[in-house]
């Protein structure tokens, strides 16, 4: 949509990357080659990128990228066994946070000799800590944002007699209102419409142990790490299981539940109400029979959204480091990051890059997904193995709870011993 903007600052930010990072190449030198991982898959994310590639490489020609395409469900897998295998992409795209874990396993370059100090100054703390390591060491450019939303029914709001504040924003105790509401049963009393579905995938309850100020895993002052559930983490995740054990308003297959099995249940009232990335919004256009609406969920706490950003990292096995900077650079000008976050229905992570009027329409309610990005966090602590610990120590301990095999407070137990186990076994402790 940018393309021809694309096409004209390119020769500009050629030149002064060569101002910034060395000279050009000698005449009759071989071009180099970099590869680029990828993770964009939806139609118009990949044509952005695919221009923005094609643009660099036509004002670059001793610098040659091609594209490496990937998925969201194998990246991690692909660039560990790429790292360890000495042939890894030369720039990578994946989670801020995973970028931070690469730098500790020493897989991932060190990125604060590259990075300007109007990049920095262009993007929020918040998401270069996401990529950093304690030590203050970058290892991930911020790269794109989104914001977390509580989708719902605005048919079936309408005939329960909710009316949603002005700001769309509302509390845990009224989330828990309008799902019992919303819950309904047929003449046998099977459910016929849960108020409900809050997934596991999209890491909620670790946002909801974030708004209550809690924490389940600790730093020491050397660095180790320990696993103690403290009081406010434990108010969290039991909130989150009494949606299910308590309040009756969320199935007790919620964790277990995947992408497509939730869309489906919204589109068709099973859920009257499902937390997802703001990014969905472009699936529920596509479909169109749906009459939605996005609530900010509040913390007690903390008033805050998960927002894990996506970045960039080198891989620090490249022999070279110093074009896939250049690269790097490029791909992550205002005009770029526009360009590609706006097809993928989320943000830049560049402060310049939210301001652009595309992001404030009030159509798909753009404007009022951008509203909540001064509450974005990312939820998960920067321990490294983190998504590994939650899968193997909370999520299953959690799930049982829910499916009624277990207390909560037998859970809760299981988490402190089993996640220092793990921690024992990682090296973290």
């Amino acid at each position: 949509m940018h393309s021809i903007r694309n096409g004209l600052c390119v020769m500009v930010a050629a030149l002064s990357l060569f101002a910034v990072f060395g000279s050009m190449p000698v005449l009759g030198e071989q071009p180099v080659t970099l590869q680029y991982y990828s993770l964009a898959w939806q139609p118009g994310v990949v044509k952005a990128v695919r221009a923005a590639v094609k643009a660099w490489n036509e004002a670059n020609p001793d610098i040659q990228v091609d594209i490496v395409w990937g998925s969201w469900a194998a990246a991690n897998e692909f660039l560990l066994t790429s790292f360890l295998g000495g042939d890894a992409p030369d720039v990578f795209h994946q989670d801020a946070v995973m970028c931070y874990e690469y730098g500790t396993m020493g897989f991932a370059e060190p990125l604060d000799a590259y990075i300007t100090p109007e990049e920095r100054a262009d993007i929020a703390p918040w998401m270069w800590e996401s990529a950093s390591g304690y030590d203050g060491t970058t290892y991930g450019f911020p790269f794109l944002v989104e914001t977390h939303a509580v989708f719902y029914n605005r048919t079936l709001f309408a005939t329960a007699g909710i009316d949603v504040p002005s700001n769309h924003e509302i509390s845990w105790e009224e989330l828990v209102e309008y799902a019992q509401r919303l819950t309904t049963r047929d003449e046998t009393g099977e459910v016929r419409t849960w108020g409900l579905l809050a997934s596991v995938m999209e890491k909620f309850p670790w946002m909801l142990v974030l708004q209550n100020d809690g924490r389940i895993v600790h730093r020491n002052d050397d660095g180790t790490w320990f696993v103690e559930v403290d009081e406010r983490a434990e108010e969290a995740l039991r909130y989150y299981c009494d949606l299910v054990t308590k309040w009756g308003v969320m199935p007790p297959d919620a964790i277990s539940s995947d992408y497509t099995y939730l869309m489906n249940g919204f589109a068709h009232e099973r859920y009257a109400m499902i937390i997802y990335g703001c990014w969905n919004r472009r699936i529920l256009v596509q479909w169109g029979d749906v009459d939605w609406g996005i609530l900010h969920l509040q913390g007690p706490v903390n008033n805050i959204t998960s927002a894990g950003p996506q970045a960039h990292g080198i891989w620090a096995g490249s022999k070279h480091k110093d074009e896939a900077a250049q690269f790097l650079h490029f791909l992550s000008t205002r005009e770029n990051v526009v360009d590609i976050s706006y097809p993928d229905w989320i943000f830049p992570a560049r402060d310049s890059g939210q301001e652009d009027p595309l992001f404030s329409q009030p159509e798909h309610w753009w404007d009022l997904a951008k509203s909540w990005l001064i509450y974005s966090a990312d939820v998960l602590p920067r321990m490294p193995t983190i998504i590994a610990f939650d899968m193997r120590v909370v999520v299953p301990e959690i799930e049982q709870v829910m499916l009624g095999t277990q207390s909560f407070e037998d859970a809760i137990e299981a988490i402190n011993r089993q996640g220092n186990d793990y921690l024992k076994k990682t090296g973290l402790q």
